[in-house]
């Protein structure tokens, strides 16, 4: 009496009084909060059935993947921004040259340089400890200007104050002249590695013995099976969002893992330095625009990370305000705060699981997927390995072996706000 329909993927036999059957329950069984947003990508058919539902603020990071050629790699990261301002850090008077100011990076001999405030023009002829030697009054705005080049007057350098700007323009060069080699960004190596995990199912031909009346085998290895690649990708996305320690060897074994990228955040921003901040570092929106602001300057698209306590409060705070454009429907948080709009740019929020612990969930990690790079050893992104136990006990075996890792890319790219109260103290 063989079937083929209803949830049941395994043919009753038609003997009676030996009826086997397994019924693939998969999520009401093993219920959890599903964390795979970085890589939700990768849990995709039978896998999916043993990491619970989504919570209907998850959406999934798509990342682009790249395949490495060994489990230690080198990359260069380039930074095309250069440092364009600095300011004087004491005031001056028309006869100085040497401006003493906050940072010299990116200043070099010929550069052009407008004080803003007064705005003259001066020429950088010395790059010195902490100060630019300069020629004043260089190429400057001129008081009377007519028609007739020969009758231009001088202008005369002005008194810069304290905390004034300066802006490099760019290398002064004569007419005709060929461009001069300049510095550039100095390219920044690093290192990275994937990240060894294996998984070994085990069926003995004994354990199959034991229940002969409540499982087929052979359907039990498969979930099983299907159940350890859930977790194994399970223990990826802890890794890619802590990291792990990186170590050359252990007793001879090697062990060693990329960066997390929840450790590789360099813009991490106090929720009390947040423009708008209420009292006792309260979430606010005025904070909540400041911190848009921020994460989207720099460009690109961000996707922000926020646990549950979090997600309520913006989402409680967003509908009380009616003041920004939210994405409409209702959800079980009340107004949806998926996606914000406002004068600084766009912030979707994701809802993360594993932001719903301290400290974490007093914090909202921005991040940029384009950024974020998922990587595999060549050949051994993830798979299913048969027949690996020795055939002592006439079973099966097998094991998933995956080397695959995250790789955070530009750290300038990403921001951590830290430090929130999202409740009200009593």
């Amino acid at each position: 009496m063989p079937t083929a329909n209803g949830p049941l993927y395994a043919q009753i036999p038609g003997a009676l009084g030996y009826q086997s059957v397994y019924v693939p329950t998969g999520k009401e069984v093993l219920a959890r909060q599903n964390p795979l947003v970085l890589m939700a990508n990768m849990a995709k058919g039978e896998m999916s059935k043993y990491l619970g539902e989504k919570n209907d603020k998850q959406k999934t990071i798509p990342l682009k993947a790249i395949v490495v050629p060994s489990p230690e790699f080198q990359f260069y990261e380039f930074d095309p921004e250069r440092t364009r301002t600095t300011t004087l850090t004491t005031e001056l008077g028309t006869g100085d040259t040497t401006f003493p100011v906050a940072s010299t990076a990116g200043f070099a001999k010929g550069d052009e340089c407008k004080i803003a405030e007064t705005g003259e023009i001066v020429r950088v002829d010395e790059v010195l400890s902490g100060a630019l030697k300069v020629e004043r009054a260089f190429s400057s705005t001129l008081d009377d200007n007519t028609s007739f080049p020969s009758s231009l007057s001088q202008d005369s350098a002005s008194n810069p104050s304290v905390n004034d700007t300066l802006i490099r323009l760019g290398p002064a060069m004569s007419e005709g002249s060929y461009a001069q080699y300049r510095t550039r960004n100095a390219p920044t190596r690093r290192i990275g590695h994937t990240q060894i995990l294996r998984t070994d199912l085990i069926q003995t031909g004994t354990e199959m013995a034991q229940e002969p009346n409540l499982t087929i085998a052979e359907e039990k290895f498969d979930a099983i099976k299907n159940q350890e690649a859930s977790e194994l990708l399970i223990d990826h996305e802890y890794i890619a969002f802590h990291g792990k320690l990186h170590r050359a060897s252990r007793s001879g074994e090697v062990i060693r893992t990329t960066q997390g990228f929840l450790e590789f955040i360099g813009n991490s921003v106090a929720a009390s330095s947040l423009q708008g901040i209420g009292a006792n570092d309260l979430f606010t929106l005025d904070a909540l625009q400041d911190m848009v602001y921020q994460a989207n300057k720099r460009g690109g698209k961000k996707m922000y990370l926020v646990g549950n306590e979090g997600y309520r409060y913006i989402a409680k705070a967003v509908g009380d305000a009616g003041q920004l454009n939210v994405t409409p429907g209702e959800t079980k948080f009340g107004i949806s705060p998926d996606t914000i709009f406002n004068a600084f740019g766009q912030a979707d929020f994701v809802y993360y699981p594993l932001m719903d612990t301290a400290p974490l969930k007093h914090q909202i990690v921005a991040i940029d997927p384009d950024h974020l790079m998922l990587c595999a050893l060549r050949d051994r992104g993830m798979s299913w390995k048969d027949n690996t136990q020795q055939n002592d006990y006439d079973g099966k075996a097998g094991r998933w072996l995956a080397e695959i890792g995250i790789i955070p890319l530009n750290a300038k790219m990403h921001h951590r706000f830290t430090a929130f109260k999202f409740y009200t103290a009593p």
